[in-house]
């Protein structure tokens, strides 16, 4: 099993590694999103299956396995951005479950932990009884700056040391480009590739913007066909794409985020490796994402989002540059520090002094509690698993029995466990608990989670799929935001049977015209509600782009709204499978679910389940005749590029090979 961070790079992944499938005979099963089977299919002969998955899913499939006694089955677990396990998120407290899950249950897998960016090793190595392979080398050299003002200052080893004082053109005569970025670009372009790391997605399209004023005209003309191509493939794949986005292309230069549509940030990813775009201005998940080097990378500012970057982040996003396998002999990174900053990297740098603070494994990381199935069923080993994870190897192997008994007390007390007086006070997962196990919930709101299925069984309206569509919305969307007057327009246009719904679960009309008015509704369904219409739309087979449109916001984010919505569907029907009395969603959400997966026309579904094709490019092969997984993969790249407009030999290559292996998997080749 291979782990790793993202949805977009385990498909990413399972991409890149298709044809080594079909041309080395094995399995490759993607574990994100709603896919993946729980447990995985058992499969008969000496083929063997790589499960590529993200940390959630990843916990899930081994939960599975532990629970169908079938964990032998597997041999190695490898995983990538190791040093994630220091996060204070859910994530991270799934991360080290699993580990010590597998540790717990069959000591003989192996796990390969990866990082380019881990601290702490000491305790990473005694977690893991684990033997630790570091190296600094480089095999292309890398030159980190510090820009402060118009000086220069090299960072090295945790020291500055000034270099050289910028001389450009005043600022005003660039259109407003006080920090220089536009000359730090044209340093290094067109002959070598830029990337600009921004703080925020707004930061991005601004420098976009920036630099397609201020780069010179003559840039239009470096690979102008290949541009011009790039632009009618984003029509005809994506549907739009901004002004900004357009103007821009014409320098060698796009701007690359979550706002922009999978099909988009694909594009322009291929244009780049390409060389067709010279500048790629992104935010700091492209950092931990797919493999896009540059000669130089330039960090707008030392913050994400409004935080202070942290060392890891930091690294990560420098070691884009000068990646081996770019004709470059060397790299260079460019911090650029404002005025108000520059005490943070005088004397003592920043960066330096915190690194122990933001690099390795935060005191108070991973102690929430963790349900699963039959591993631990007494007090003694409890106490002996809880040995097993970080927080005792922070408190250097010792968990006390004040501290395995208020974990205890806090699983019996919400109803996750029981003790069983009549086998020995043994302890078992209460109903509640498997379902916490089998949806994957964080502990934390799976009551909450609970409260409102069970509240919303009552009142639950089927003459229409938007109740259903309104529990799969996601609870905490804090990107989305309540447009008054789409809001009020939508509303007005809902049949009775959604007024209806939008009655029951408190988004009455009334409250409506309290957003419209400005006053701030107490009822957060509301926010929700609103937040729902849009995969709403989505089901009823409006397109991607013109649900975005409608509701002012980027292909991106109703992607992700409606993958996250997925996801968050496929853990819910999972939990409710596991409570008897929440019987009425056993068979309802997993309907809903699959619609809401597809969100295409009927006949597309089978081609969207190929990781390189979205909606856009399965209805060009439909249109092609390519109607089928069999169709595609009795194909040719040739014929393939003959049938499909702008299909690379590559693109054709990958679509047939990945075709290939899900007919495998579906058609069971090896018998099931």
């Amino acid at each position: 099993m291979l782990i790793l961070p993202f949805v977009s790079i385990v498909q990413e992944k399972v991409r890149s590694l298709s044809q080594f499938a079909v041309d080395l005979n094995f399995h490759i099963e993607e574990y994100a999103g709603d896919r993946g089977a729980m447990p995985p299919l058992e499969r008969r002969g000496e083929k063997r299956s790589i499960f590529i998955a993200t940390i959630e899913k990843a916990h899930s499939l081994i939960n599975s396995l532990i629970e169908t006694q079938r964990l032998s089955e597997m041999g190695l677990i490898v995983i990538d951005e190791l040093h994630l396990l220091g996060d204070k998120s859910h994530r991270a407290t799934a991360l080290e479950a699993l580990i010590c899950k597998v540790k717990l249950v069959d000591s003989t897998i192996k796990f390969i932990g990866m990082s380019a960016t881990l601290g702490k090793m000491d305790i990473l190595e005694k977690f893991l009884n684990a033997s630790i392979y570091a190296s600094d080398f480089r095999p292309v050299k890398l030159e980190e700056f510090i820009k402060i003002d118009n000086m220069i200052l090299r960072y090295e080893n945790g020291h500055l040391t000034p270099v050289k004082e910028l001389n450009y053109e005043p600022a005003s005569q660039r259109g407003g480009d006080p920090d220089n970025i536009c000359n730090l670009v044209r340093d290094v372009i067109p002959d070598h590739s830029c990337l600009i790391f921004c703080p925020t997605k707004k930061h991005c399209e601004n420098v976009a913007q920036l630099l397609a004023k201020s780069l010179p005209t003559d840039l239009e003309e470096v690979h102008k066909e290949g541009k011009k191509i790039l632009l009618e493939r984003l029509i005809t794949e994506v549907g739009s794409t901004c002004v900004i986005m357009q103007h821009a292309i014409l320098y060698g230069v796009a701007y690359h985020h979550s706002g922009l549509a999978a099909e988009e940030r694909r594009l322009l990813e291929e244009a780049y490796l390409e060389g067709i775009l010279c500048v790629l201005i992104c935010t700091s998940t492209l950092a931990a994402g797919v493999n896009l080097p540059a000669r130089r990378v330039i960090l707008r500012a030392p913050y994400i989002g409004g935080d202070f970057i942290s060392l890891s982040t930091y690294k990560q996003m420098v070691g884009r540059a000068g990646r081996a396998g770019l004709q470059n002999s060397i790299g260079e990174s460019y911090l650029i520090v404002q005025k108000e900053d520059k005490d943070k990297f005088s004397n003592e740098n920043q960066l330096q002094r915190t690194k122990s603070e933001r690099q390795g494994i935060p005191k108070d990381a991973c102690t929430k509690p963790n349900c699963s199935i039959g591993i631990a069923t007494t007090e003694e080993r409890v106490e002996s698993a809880l040995q097993q994870t970080m927080f005792a190897i922070l408190q250097g192997r010792i968990v006390t029995k004040e501290q395995t008994q208020n974990t205890l007390d806090y699983l019996k007390s919400n109803n996750y466990v029981y003790e069983n007086p009549e086998q020995g006070a043994s302890l078992h997962l209460s109903p509640f608990g498997e379902a916490v196990v089998e949806g994957h919930m964080d502990v934390s709101q799976a009551k909450d989670i609970y409260e409102e299925v069970q509240q919303n069984l009552r009142i639950l309206n089927v003459q229409t799929h938007l109740h259903l569509l309104f529990l799969l919305t996601p609870r905490d969307n804090q990107e989305i935001v309540v447009v008054p007057e789409i809001y009020l327009k939508e509303y007005v246009t809902l049949s009775p049977a959604d007024r209806q719904v939008a009655e029951a679960i408190g988004a009455s009309e009334k409250f409506v015209f309290d957003v419209l008015m400005g006053r701030e509704p107490q009822n957060s369904a509301v926010v929700r509600f609103y937040q729902t219409l849009i995969p709403y739309a989505l089901c009823r087979k409006e397109s991607i782009p013109s649900v975005a449109a409608r509701f002012q916001l980027q292909l991106g984010t109703v992607q992700s709204l409606l993958s996250t919505a997925t996801t968050y569907g496929s853990s819910l029907g999972k939990f409710c499978q596991a409570i008897e009395s929440l019987w009425a969603y056993q068979d309802l959400l997993p309907r809903c679910v699959s619609m809401l997966a597809s969100c295409a026309d009927v006949e597309l579904p089978p081609l969207l389940k190929l990781p390189s094709v979205r909606k856009a490019r399965a209805r060009q092969l439909f249109n092609a005749g390519y109607k089928t997984l069999d169709d595609i993969a009795t194909s040719t790249p040739t014929r393939l590029r003959h049938n499909v407009k702008y299909l690379s030999s590559k693109e054709a290559s990958q679509i047939i090979a990945e075709a290939k292996m899900r007919s495998a998997l579906i058609n069971g080749l090896d018998g099931i």
